[in-house]
């Protein structure tokens, strides 16, 4: 199963087994992983990959390196410390626990959003709904998130991409403040549903 969302415990967002508690439309649902072997699959029209538990570091870092700009799920269902539990026959879908430290250290240190199920069922409602108002004022731009999350949920930020030529810029997000040098023509940051970000040119 997948991991429970701790507002609604009744919620279980990835995997579910039964008829579901709440509307899937902005779910996945995935089939059991497999220890040896890769899985492609879609839901709603959303590609996502299913990785196996077991796979090497150099073959798990290739891997997220050619699939940037996808899903990819990774999901561990029985993570041991001490293998003389299994009396020398460890089960196909068991994982050590310094094998998925060294896993997840691997994730974390690409550029990937590392995030439980529940996060990204979050983040697919308020995104599908979301809309960015913007507002013009001399040298100075805001930028308005109207979204919201699903009733009982926690919101979760979305990044926003902003085109802009100038090649210094320091952007005010809530309580956040970023500074800017522009090399790409847009810059990138987080906004919370309902926050509003000031972009000032420092220089053009």
């Amino acid at each position: 199963a997948g991991r429970h969302n701790p507002v609604s415990p009744r919620f279980d967002a990835i995997h579910y087994h039964g008829p579901m508690p709440r509307p899937v439309s902005d779910l996945f649902t995935r089939p059991d992983p497999l220890p040896d072997r890769i899985r492609t699959a879609a839901f709603r029209g959303v590609s996502y990959l299913l990785l196996p538990m077991r796979m090497s570091n150099a073959a798990l870092d290739s891997l997220l390196e050619t699939s940037r700009g996808k899903w990819t799920i990774v999901a561990y269902r029985h993570i041991f410390k001490d293998s003389t539990a299994f009396h020398g026959k460890i089960p196909p879908h068991a994982v050590s626990y310094e094998q998925f430290r060294r896993q997840i250290r691997l994730i974390r240190n690409t550029d990937y959003w590392t995030a439980p199920a529940h996060e990204v069922f979050v983040y697919r409602y308020e995104y599908k709904n979301a809309k960015l108002r913007v507002y013009n004022a001399g040298p100075v731009t805001s930028l308005r998130l109207e979204a919201a999350p699903p009733p009982g949920y926690a919101p979760v930020p979305l990044t926003v991409e902003y085109p802009v030529a100038a090649r210094k810029l320091r952007v005010t997000a809530g309580p956040r403040v970023y500074i800017f040098q522009n090399k790409t023509g847009a810059v990138r940051f987080d906004l919370y549903p309902g926050e509003t970000a000031r972009i000032e040119i420092l220089k053009n």
